[in-house]
C-alpha cells in the first residue's frame, strides 16, 4: 500500500499502514504534571508501540532499496521521519537538476542548414513535450502555436501519407514584387 503524501510521487512502499503515522505524528511523551500509574503505563505502551512501528516502518522503507542505498540510507538517517525527508530531498534535487536540464535543451536548440527543417521542428517539439511531462507549463504565446503550415516561407502540406514542403508561396511573392517593379 502507499502511504505518505498526497502527491503519488513522493510514496513510499508501506507494507502495514498502521505503522505510517510515525511519519506524521510524533512520539508520545509523558506528560510533565502527575499521572496516576495506570495513565503513565498505557502512555509509555503508546510510546513502545510507537518506536516499535517506527523501527518496522523505517525497515520497510530502507528493504526495498538496493544495496548500495540501503548502506548509504541507513547511516544517513536514524528514524523513518527522518528517511523519509532524506529520500524526499535527493529526489527534489533530482527532479530539479532534470528540469534544469530540460529548459537548458529547450532554451539551448538552435535550428541548423545541415539538417531539414520539419525534422528539427519535430526534435523541438519533443523537448517541449518532455517539459510538459515533467509538470512544467510553457506559455501558449512563448511555444504552442498549433501544427505549423508555414516554416520561414516554405509551406508544409501534410496528408496521410506524405508531407511536402514547397516554396510557392515565396516564387508568387518574388514574381509579383518583379511584376511590379517591370
Amino acid at each position: 500500500m502507499d502511504v505518505l503524501d498526497q502527491d503519488r510521487r513522493h510514496s513510499l512502499p508501506v507494507s502495514d499502514p498502521s505503522e505510517a503515522y510515525v511519519l506524521t505524528q510524533p512520539c508520545p511523551t509523558l506528560p510533565i504534571e502527575e499521572s496516576s500509574s495506570g495513565q503513565v503505563k498505557a502512555i509509555n505502551d503508546q510510546i513502545d508501540k510507537w518506536n516499535d512501528d517506527a523501527y518496522f516502518c523505517r525497515n520497510h522503507i530502507l528493504s526495498g532499496m538496493t544495496d548500495s542505498f540501503y548502506d548509504q540510507y541507513s547511516k544517513k538517517s536514524k528514524t523513518a521521519k527522518e528517511l523519509l525527508n532524506t529520500l524526499k530531498s535527493v529526489y527534489q534535487a533530482e527532479e530539479a537538476s532534470t528540469k534544469k536540464f530540460l529548459v537548458s535543451n529547450y532554451m539551448d536548440f538552435k535550428m541548423t542548414n545541415d539538417r531539414p527543417v520539419s525534422v528539427q521542428v519535430c526534435e523541438l517539439q519533443l523537448i517541449a513535450n518532455d517539459i510538459c511531462a515533467a509538470g512544467m507549463v510553457l506559455d501558449e504565446n512563448f511555444h504552442d502555436l498549433g501544427e505549423a503550415d508555414v516554416i520561414l516561407g516554405i509551406k508544409i502540406i501534410r496528408s496521410q501519407h506524405e508531407t511536402v514542403l514547397t516554396q510557392s508561396s515565396y516564387i508568387e511573392k518574388i514574381l509579383r514584387r518583379f511584376i511590379d517593379e517591370s
